[in-house]
């Protein structure tokens, strides 16, 4: 059985009123601290599995109602996307959900910190949103 130990450390009257709501000790007092807990856990703990052919779909660059990829993978339209979601996750070592959206995130910033023309792919990565990331999550 999976086991999690979470802490949380919020420092300063700010990060407190802005993480928890607390401002007052009226509001101390009503702190429904499980409410607080989850939706801390929802926005920084990623679980469910890699959804391989939505994150595939992105790769190969097919929109829903495609039945083939513009390019590539043309000989097998349902395996091609699932195909390349797959084989990146394997390339690049990515083995968990959590692993997928670390690595598109550190991608991400790195170039969007590279000098020089952007690419095609560059421009994807850096367009890739928070919650495109996370539908590439099944049970999120």
């Amino acid at each position: 059985m999976p086991c999690v130990h979470m802490e949380w450390r919020i420092r300063g009257a700010a990060a407190i009123k802005t993480k928890t709501g607390i401002s007052t000790i009226q509001d101390f007092i009503n702190f429904n601290p499980r409410e607080c807990f989850d939706r801390l856990i929802n926005k920084y703990l990623t679980m469910g599995e890699i959804d391989h052919e939505k994150h595939g779909r992105w790769l190969v660059g097919m929109r829903r109602g495609m039945t083939t990829p513009p390019y590539g993978f043309s000989n097998a339209p349902k395996a091609g996307p699932v195909l390349a979601s797959i084989n990146t996750c394997l390339l690049y070592k990515i083995e968990t959900a959590a692993g997928l959206i670390k690595y598109y995130r550190e991608l991400k910033d790195k170039v969007k910190h590279q000098r020089g023309r952007r690419s095609d792919g560059d421009r994807k990565i850096i367009g890739l949103s928070d919650y495109m990331l996370k539908s590439f999550i099944k049970g999120q």
